[in-house]
């Protein structure tokens, strides 16, 4: 197959199968595993990125992918962090609201789409993702040690990555209220 002849959905598949194997490969242990890990979660990353970039200029923009792209972006997100949680990198406090959110509105997406609404993603939901992202990648140096940091390096990155985090919570919430007050009439039945 040409890679000219992928298609957005195809890269979006592609997240959403990849995804469960990041914290699998994670938690087996030893440095190696780690760095495969963290190799597949940034490809799996930057599928996001260019699916949407495909979508626009082919005029490939579908109702599954409107359905298919949030879900994966969720997988993803919630492979990665529960990776870290399973490994001891992060307290599970940090996952619990972000699987929260990212599982509420998965299920209010699809609940939307007998009643024939197929919501895409809205900004604020892409700069989650983002920040989501920005996060993850610095807890991989974290659980990597990448270049072997001691002292004030280290608690520099430390901040970055649990100041990232925050920032992550905060837009995921928002995200998530900004979602449930544009459909909640719908989800509910009622006309705006």
């Amino acid at each position: 197959m040409n890679l000219m002849d992928i298609t957005p959905n195809q890269l979006t598949w592609f997240r959403l199968i990849a995804s469960p194997f990041i914290p699998y490969i994670f938690t087996l242990g030893g440095n190696l595993n780690k760095w495969i890990a963290c190799f597949v979660y940034m490809v799996a990353a930057l599928t996001d990125l260019l699916d949407g970039i495909l979508a626009r200029r082919r005029k490939q923009v579908t109702s599954l992918g409107k359905i298919l792209d949030p879900i994966a972006d969720k997988v993803l997100t919630l492979s990665a962090l529960t990776a870290f949680v399973i490994d001891g990198t992060l307290h599970i406090a940090w996952l619990v609201p972000i699987a929260f959110r990212e599982l509420s509105v998965t299920v209010a997406r699809l609940l939307l789409i007998p009643k024939k609404r197929v919501v895409a993603a809205v900004k604020s939901g892409k700069i989650k993702t983002a920040i989501q992202n920005l996060a993850i990648l610095f807890f991989f140096c974290l659980s990597l040690r990448l270049t072997l940091l001691k002292g004030a390096i280290l608690d520099v990155l430390t901040f970055l990555a649990y100041g990232a985090l925050t920032l992550a919570v905060w837009f995921t919430l928002k995200s998530g209220y900004d979602f449930f007050s544009a459909n909640g009439a719908d989800l509910l039945g009622r006309k705006n």
